[in-house]
């Protein structure tokens, strides 16, 4: 029997759309709360059990199955609508609030097993959990060729892991997720992967794990997978698919395989002690068009140890816009939130209001960040007085314990003195925090090439475009008016151009007038920046001599930026201190 067909025949107002992956959405229009129910009955009456039910607000959810489908029910208030999605294919979530056995899932932070022989059982007033602290790590992103990206792995209370996306997997991401999987994980064996959740179809977000399965299949076991694709028809922006759908095509066919789920708004995944409350899948806006991929982004809502972490993902306007008229703002208020579309015109000033966060994730690159606090749509982020912690992806690993607080501090105080410093020894792409600028908006500067000789160093070439890296961004000089900076190195032949920017956010384009020429010759270099807002002057030196001289009036927000264009250098050391 054709169970849409069948539901559909007693309703004159309905519209049937195909989904992706098979999947199948029937819409009856102009309904009230009643025809939910009566839906339910007619799918009980056709041999339909009942998996789970739930409530968000004023929106009921209720799952349905039988030996070869699953069907997912919602009655949406305002827009007056009961919507009901057909899967083939696809696997019910863990842990779902089951209707027919008089057992909840657990609400927020209740224990959901009691500690065995050899487990810790952690908790507060809040809720309690066993085995081992929840961890959530905002993983830090090079973000090399590009400004978008985000990674988050989340360890369960069981030692299993879920992770949230994957990032651009470029400059030695992929080896550094699987190094913090293997350093946190506690279980016997490879690190064990409960679910991996992809947000949408954009290389930024997915392109982590195709590496990952490529590369270090063996190292890792993935037990489920969860993503579901917007139509191609009714979306633009989608990356290229091809190589994730044949990693995933080739993981499938392994001797141990993981379980694909399509999820469906309403559905609940509980992993050990970890719940994941599906707020918004890309079918919840059909048969309207969405013309910005980054509006089908997966939206969910996370509850470890009482706590809440609302993940954002890329959602903009549209998205934001129906769940702020679908929701009651308790379905939103967190005390953490993954920062919309990683801050550029993500999400809207009512929703961050409605989540109201303490803490912020923002995956962004540190050049970007102080930027996009200026940003219309992030006023309420910058200057809500509640919030009282930011971690920026592009700047720093930021691991939290959900069993602690997470106390306010200054993000970058200088330590003895000391702003920031490195010599290289033992560096590579990964470990050296600073960027190169990079972006869209960017559209004059290059990435540079950089390479570590075996002598020592780090060698920086720069061709016909200019290229930036960003030693301090103006979160970590935010405080630090009077500094020295000091950097050391070998200059080859041919240099065209070096200099610093220094007293002003990070550079767009190329100014001559706010470029602090540096005159670079072939050998060895020390260059220094004496920088005193007291005495209102800056002062270059290079080898010891004073190459320049100049007016120093401190600017609102200050980053030091070291370009060059057709020139190369292998880098020593830098070192920036208070004076």
């Amino acid at each position: 029997m054709d169970i849409l067909k069948y539901c559909s025949d007693f309703y004159e107002q309905t519209e049937e759309i195909e989904c992706r992956h098979g999947a199948r959405l029937l819409i009856i229009r102009d309904a009230v709360d009643k025809d939910f129910d009566n839906m339910k009955n007619l799918l009980e009456e056709q041999g339909y059990s009942c998996y789970a039910t739930r409530q968000e607000g004023e929106v009921p959810f209720a799952t349905y199955q039988n030996s070869d489908e699953i069907l997912n029910l919602s009655y949406i208030p305002f827009e007056k609508t009961v919507r009901i999605i057909q899967d083939t294919g696809s696997v019910l979530p863990p842990g779902e609030r089951r209707c027919c056995s008089g057992k909840s899932a657990p609400d927020a932070g209740e224990r959901v097993h009691e500690p065995s022989d050899g487990e810790t059982a952690y908790g507060s007033g809040n809720g309690t959990h066993c085995g081992v602290a929840p961890l959530v790590t905002q993983v830090h992103q090079r973000y090399w060729e590009h400004d978008c990206g985000m990674t988050y792995l989340i360890r369960l209370g069981d030692g299993r892991f879920a992770i949230i996306d994957g990032g651009m997997a470029e400059a030695g991401e992929t080896e550094h997720l699987l190094a913090l999987l293997k350093e946190q994980n506690v279980r016997e064996g490879v690190p064990q992967i409960a679910v991996w959740f992809f947000t949408h179809a954009h290389i930024d977000h997915f392109n982590g794990f195709v590496k990952m399965m490529q590369q270090y299949k063996k190292e890792v076991y993935v037990e489920s997978l969860v993503y579901s694709w917007v139509r191609e028809d009714l979306a633009k922006g989608f990356s290229p698919l091809t190589e994730f759908e044949e990693t995933l095509s080739n993981l499938l066919k392994s001797e141990n395989p993981p379980k694909l789920i399509r999820p469906r708004t309403g559905q609940q995944f509980v992993y050990a002690d970890v719940v994941f409350d599906v707020l918004f899948t890309c079918e919840d806006l059909y048969p309207q068009p969405i013309p910005n991929l980054n509006n089908s982004s997966l939206v969910l809502r996370m509850t470890a140890c009482g706590r809440r972490v609302f993940w954002a993902a890329d959602m903009q306007d549209q998205t934001a816009g129906y769940l702020a008229k679908k929701y009651p703002k308790d379905s939103f208020k967190s005390e953490i939130l993954q920062v919309g579309h990683h801050g550029y015109w993500g999400t809207s000033e009512e929703l961050n209001e409605m989540i109201d966060p303490e803490i912020l994730f923002w995956p962004c690159p540190g050049f970007r960040y102080p930027d996009l606090l200026e940003w219309e749509g992030n006023q309420f982020l910058a200057n809500s007085p509640n919030i009282r912690r930011v971690f920026v992806s592009g700047l720093e690993e930021t691991t939290l314990d959900m069993t602690k607080p997470i106390l306010p501090s200054p993000v970058y105080a200088a330590k003895d003195g000391v702003i920031y410093e490195t010599d290289f020894e033992g560096a590579d792409a990964w470990n050296v925090f600073w960027g190169c600028i990079r972006g869209r908006s960017q559209v004059h500067y290059k990435s540079y090439d950089i390479s570590f000789p075996k002598e020592g160093g780090c060698r920086l070439s720069a061709g016909e475009d200019y290229c930036v890296c960003e030693w301090a961004n103006a979160l970590r000089m935010e405080g630090h008016p009077d500094f020295k900076l000091t950097f050391t190195g070998c200059a080859e032949a041919g240099c065209e151009k070096a200099a610093l920017f220094w007293n002003d956010p990070t550079p767009r384009v190329w100014e001559e007038e706010r470029a602090l020429r540096i005159p670079m010759q072939e050998g060895e270099f020390k260059v220094e920046l004496i920088a005193d807002s007291k005495a209102k002057k800056a002062q270059l030196y290079y080898n010891g001599a004073l190459a320049k001289e100049m007016e120093y009036v401190l600017a609102k927000r200050r980053s030091i930026c070291y370009i060059m264009r057709k020139a190369a250098v292998v880098l020593k050391s830098i070192r920036i201190t208070e004076l």
